[in-house]
């Protein structure tokens, strides 16, 4: 899996070059911005719902997951339905970069950035850093706001309050 990520940094670094220097200063930034409003820290409990839901092999890949890749293809192929296969990383660079178009080229393009998240943020970052830019529904863009819509303290969240916000990322409250 290493070789397989070595593999698809370097093509991201030729092929993307500037893609990539701009989402790592993108990163950068957001990176700053968690640290000093959510002090660095998300809620323990947060964090397990959000790698449960939405990524659950999160540890284990440098922002792709093979085996998730190969499955979507497969059933895409056999079926000929969309399934999911995202990883947090990947998820993290639509919402930076913009680029919700469901095209070939945006999810090649997707998934060799998501190689170089792992080049500025830490695993514990890139969740911390997803939750907080996230899109949770209608005004509620990033974790601070959907809390500050819904009521709930972010130091003080219960496990429910936890999963029911990570709820909110695959069907976002219209």
């Amino acid at each position: 899996m290493r070789l397989l990520n070595w593999v698809l940094r370097t093509l991201a670094h030729l092929l993307l070059q500037e893609q990539v220097l701009t989402l790592h200063r993108n990163l950068l930034r957001l990176r700053a911005s968690y640290r000093q409003n959510l002090s660095g820290i998300l809620p323990t409990n947060l964090r397990q719902a959000l790698i449960a839901a939405e990524d659950h092999r999160f540890f284990n890949h440098g922002g792709v997951d093979p085996i998730a890749l190969l499955r979507a293809i497969v059933r895409f192929h056999l079926r000929g339905r969309l399934q999911g296969a995202s990883t947090i990383e990947q998820q993290l660079v639509r919402t930076v970069t913009m680029r919700y178009d469901r095209t070939v080229r945006r999810k090649t393009r997707e998934v060799l950035l998501a190689t170089c998240v792992g080049e500025v943020l830490t695993k514990s970052e890139v969740a911390g850093v997803y939750a907080m830019v996230a899109y949770y529904g209608w005004r509620m863009e990033g974790l601070g706001r959907a809390c500050q819509s819904l009521g709930l303290r972010l130091s003080l969240l219960s496990t429910f309050e936890a999963a029911s916000l990570v709820a909110r990322l695959k069907y976002p409250q219209p």
